[in-house]
């Protein structure tokens, strides 16, 4: 027998006879017992079925849930959903949001994403990209008006609003950006720098003008009101030069009087020299000085160095002594008593052996005809001058001297 069944036939035993005891021992009539034992009886089998159906039921179900749960352990994980795809993008060309300066704009570049991917014809638009850009576009030109063209974190606040999903405003699609770019011209960057740099300069010179301000307040206010104060002030800044300080009493005086535009204190006057001497004028430096010349020629035609001794002579002639300069040594005789030097010139004819005791040689061919060392000259009209510029002697020839032998000898070297 199951388990169930002896249950069953044990509580129903126990049903009959406890009425059937308890008639007895009360003495019951005999129907009455025989009822109450029939009731208990069928009483106890009916809770005894329910109790079993119930229990088995609880059974079929652990074991139903136990064999589904081993059949999905055993079975493969179903394949999961597909992922959804990007959504849609398109890229923004660069274009110009204004700033808070005016006639500098931003140059402004994102990429803008919209969802639903799609919108159909009867929901009112048929380019949702359209859509989305126009929107991001407005809410970019919302944030740059209220920045700098030099504030560069214009990009971060852009791109931190434009990358959160909005509705546009026909609430028709969700719009964000990425990417987010900005940046300023060249031609409009070269103009801030500009603006800057005149700025700073505008301020530097303001600051200037207070720090003046403020050193002839205070000297004009406090240091040089009387000469008391102004010797105070002058013995501060000095502290070490007390007896250069009482000199200066007189000075520090009419420094004072100027200052206030008025006469010296009679207390004073004794210190101030009545006639102060002018200070010595400081000649301006030259912008160029030449530089001394090595050597010159004086009076007597002679060829002198500069030098603290200029007693001695520097010969810078070719050596009389060789046969091949008796030319050069003729031809600048002949040119120096051209210029009124006949002394000289009978001195470079003896140097050079070009002439006898009595005057220049006679067989010495002229200089056109020797190739001479300095070029022939054409007759002139005007009279001779010597280096001074006065008419020369009368025994000098009848010319002027052509541009070589100015160059040479007229002016000295």
């Amino acid at each position: 027998m199951s388990k169930n069944t002896t249950e069953t036939i044990a509580g129903g035993a126990i049903a009959l006879l406890v009425p059937l005891c308890v008639g007895f021992a009360a003495d019951w009539p005999a129907w009455v017992t025989v009822s109450a034992a029939v009731v208990a009886f069928l009483v106890t089998l009916w809770g005894l079925r329910n109790y079993h159906f119930r229990t088995e039921q609880a059974q079929l179900r652990a074991e139903n849930a136990y064999r589904q749960q081993m059949a999905a352990q055993q079975a493969p994980p179903p394949p999961p959903p597909p992922a959804p795809g990007p959504p849609p993008s398109r890229a923004v060309a660069p274009m110009s949001l204004p700033s808070s300066l005016e006639g500098i704009p931003f140059t402004f570049g994102c990429t803008v994403h919209w969802d639903p991917p799609e919108l159909r014809l009867d929901r009112g638009h048929a380019d949702p990209a359209a859509v989305a850009t126009a929107a991001i576009v407005e809410r970019a030109r919302e944030i740059s008006q209220s920045h700098h063209p030099d504030d560069d974190a214009v990009v971060h606040a852009l791109a931190a609003s434009l990358g959160r999903p909005a509705a546009t405003p026909d609430r028709l699609l969700q719009a964000w950006a990425t990417d987010v770019r900005t940046q300023v011209g060249q031609h409009h960057r070269e103009h801030l720098n500009a603006l800057a740099t005149l700025r700073r300069q505008q301020q530097l010179q303001e600051q200037r003008i207070a720090n003046q301000r403020m050193v002839r307040a205070y000297l004009g206010d406090e240091v040089l009101t009387d000469v008391g104060s102004t010797v105070v002030w002058w013995l501060a800044r000095n502290e070490e030069e007390v007896r250069e300080t009482v000199d200066l009493i007189g000075t520090l005086a009419r420094l004072s009087a100027a200052a206030n535009n008025q006469e010296v204190d009679e207390l004073f006057r004794h210190l101030v020299p009545e006639h102060a001497a002018p200070r010595p004028a400081v000649p301006p430096q030259p912008f160029f000085t030449p530089p001394e010349p090595a050597f010159f020629v004086d009076a007597a035609g002679e060829v002198n160095p500069v030098a603290e001794d200029r007693g001695g002579k520097v010969d810078l002639l070719p050596d009389p002594g060789d046969s091949q300069n008796s030319l050069f040594g003729h031809q600048l005789a002949n040119l120096v008593e051209r210029h009124g030097h006949s002394d000289l010139a009978q001195e470079y004819r003896e140097r050079y052996r070009t002439v006898d005791a009595t005057g220049p040689s006679s067989s010495a061919a002229p200089p056109e005809e020797q190739g001479g060392f300095f070029e022939p000259e054409p007759p002139s009209t005007e009279p001779p001058t010597g280096n001074d510029g006065a008419p020369s002697s009368p025994e000098a020839p009848d010319r002027e001297p052509d541009s070589e032998d100015r160059r040479d000898w007229g002016a000295g070297g």
